[in-house]
């Protein structure tokens, strides 16, 4: 975890990861937004200090059905030794909730820790994200279609300054046309929902502009092969 918290920094983010170690208080079951009935909460682990800590995201896996914000607490307590306040979220999940609502919470996720940096001794200016498998999609898409204050309808941002990708698939606009494997996430196939398939593939709005994203994977995964990140790569400056 050493490494994460160098990329981090390699990455723009900045912190204090050459300080001596951090403890840090932890605080559970916050809720940072209420939509249909659903309370959806995070868990927050700060530095002790004065601050203001640069903050990171912590986004969970499971193919957007299953996980909770506790599946990376390991990721969170060791960011949060290296000087990082670290907000772990639970979403809204599949199939109950179709994309975009996984997206819309994380974006909502960022506005909340906007809002509450004084409380939580975090600087707004610098927000990453990290995330694993579905996580690491939901973080590459905040790093590519991110909002500043001004262009953000809520007035708050949701732009992010740097992102840790593991595992992320980043462009579902290659899958079969009639292929029904992601139904269940996205509403239908290809051919029924292009122009969903489209805004989940964060390949697909790469821009200069982007925060930079570090994406790591297995050599012999199956399911998300390598190439994956290599061309997201070449479609602009974003990954490194």
């Amino acid at each position: 975890m050493n490494r994460m918290a160098a990329l981090f920094l390699l990455l723009g983010l900045g912190a204090y990861v050459y300080a001596s170690e951090y403890r840090f208080d932890r605080t559970q079951d916050i809720v940072y937004k209420e939509i249909d009935g659903k309370k959806l909460k995070l868990n927050v682990f700060v530095p002790k200090g004065d601050g203001p800590f640069p903050a990171v995201l912590v986004v969970h896996g499971g193919a957007w059905r299953t996980g909770s914000r506790t599946q990376l607490t390991m990721y969170a307590k060791s960011l949060a030794r290296r000087g990082f306040s670290c907000f772990a979220i639970n979403y809204r999940l599949a199939p109950e909730h179709k994309s975009p609502a996984q997206i819309e919470d994380c974006r909502d996720a960022v506005r909340w820790i906007r809002q509450h940096a004084a409380k939580h001794k975090t600087d707004p200016s610098r927000i990453g994200a990290i995330g694993y498998s579905a996580g690491g999609q939901l973080v590459s898409l905040l790093a590519t279609t991110g909002l500043t204050k001004e262009n953000d309808p809520k007035g708050v941002g949701t732009k992010i300054v740097a992102a840790v990708a593991g595992g992320a698939p980043t462009d579902f606009r290659a899958i079969r046309e009639n292929s029904k494997a992601l139904s269940y996430w996205l509403g239908g196939s290809r051919r029924e929902k292009p122009e969903i398939y489209d805004a989940a593939s964060p390949a697909a709005f790469v821009d200069k502009d982007d925060a930079p994203i570090f994406f790591y994977n297995g050599s012999t995964d199956l399911l998300v092969p390598v190439k994956n990140h290599r061309t997201i790569g070449y479609a602009g400056p974003t990954a490194l």
